[in-house]
């Protein structure tokens, strides 16, 4: 007799509990995603990445040395596609580690007079 009540006092506070956290969950929703909607998305961590390499005062140094105004090439860059800035940011990442930064403004100075 003893055990049962012991077990009744165990229980009725473990339903109650169970009960509580089942009710206190949410339950994640998920929706399609528009073409529009991923088209919109706001500017890129790659294209990010660009405009930083463009804003360090040597690469400014070098585009100034080679006749490219270096606020032209940051306009320029951020009016790039995600797409264009992945491939560029591709093309940088792929120079030797410790290369000199005149092939990096090479790519980025041919990029742009290709972009326009």
């Amino acid at each position: 007799m003893q055990s049962s009540l012991i077990r009744r006092l165990l229980a009725l506070p473990l339903i109650a509990v169970l009960i509580v956290s089942g009710v206190a969950v949410q339950t994640a929703a998920a929706g399609i995603v528009g073409t529009e909607t991923a088209l919109e998305q706001p500017v890129g961590s790659e294209q990010q990445r660009l405009i930083g390499l463009l804003e360090r005062e040597d690469v400014q140094e070098q585009l100034v040395a080679r006749g490219v105004d270096p606020e032209h090439a940051a306009e320029r860059a951020a009016s790039l596609s995600n797409a264009e800035a992945a491939e560029l940011t591709a093309q940088i990442d792929a120079l030797p580690a410790g290369g000199s930064a005149v092939v990096l403004l090479l790519v980025i100075i041919l990029l742009l007079l290709v972009l326009r």
